[in-house]
């Protein structure tokens, strides 16, 4: 298992059937996403960069990365193509933005004013795409289409408040969303519509 440590600037890895974890980043600047390539290195979206991590190796920076308006990456997700959805912290909220890296290494705007994008997340059909914004407490859906990746017909699944943020998601096998809360205490399991089933206690407030 994979995880990062925003404010530590860390980077671990965690072996469940053995003792401890790894360390493969620290210090540098702040990873706010990253994905896994066939070779076993990371994809990193840094502040000003995305670079290639290969453990135990310095990270090797691929792409310059600015935007006026973001602070750093925030989420990032693999998609069918092999390419890269990636989420920005705006400086405010309607800044920031949502942004697609391509196999070729160029990037494209997909929308702005994310506030601070968070988690993405595909059917298993592959045909609807969800995205989190926690600035404003809402997941969204919408198509996709397979043959290109374009995204369309945008609809709101669910409506959190000022004390239910959705944050990170991931969806499995069944359809079914699971949306960790930031404030919420937990984590919470959808239907494909938003439809709230269960919510999970953990004790942590975040």
């Amino acid at each position: 298992l994979y995880f990062l440590d925003i404010p530590g600037r860390l980077l671990c890895r965690w072996h469940p059937d053995e003792s401890g974890f790894d360390v493969l980043y620290v210090g540098g600047p702040t990873i706010g996403g990253f994905t896994l390539e066939e070779d076993g290195s990371l994809l990193v979206f840094r502040e000003n960069d995305i670079g290639r991590l290969v453990p135990g190796r310095p990270v090797e920076s691929l792409i310059a990365f600015q935007d006026e308006g973001s602070s750093r990456f925030n989420d990032v997700i693999a998609t069918p193509h092999g390419e890269v959805i990636a989420g920005t912290i705006g400086q405010n909220e309607t800044s920031g933005g949502l942004f697609r890296l391509t196999r070729n290494g160029q990037i494209s705007e997909l929308w702005r004013g994310t506030g601070c994008s968070n988690g993405m997340g595909y059917a298993p059909n592959l045909e609807t795409f969800y995205w989190t914004c926690s600035t404003r407490k809402q997941i969204y859906a919408y198509n996709h289409e397979l043959a290109n990746g374009e995204l369309s017909h945008e609809r709101l699944i669910f409506e959190g408040s000022d004390e239910v943020i959705p944050d990170g998601m991931t969806v499995d096998a069944t359809g079914t969303l699971w949306s960790a809360r930031y404030k919420g205490e937990g984590i919470a399991r959808h239907e494909a519509d938003g439809t709230v089933i269960e919510h999970y206690p953990m004790p942590v407030d975040h």
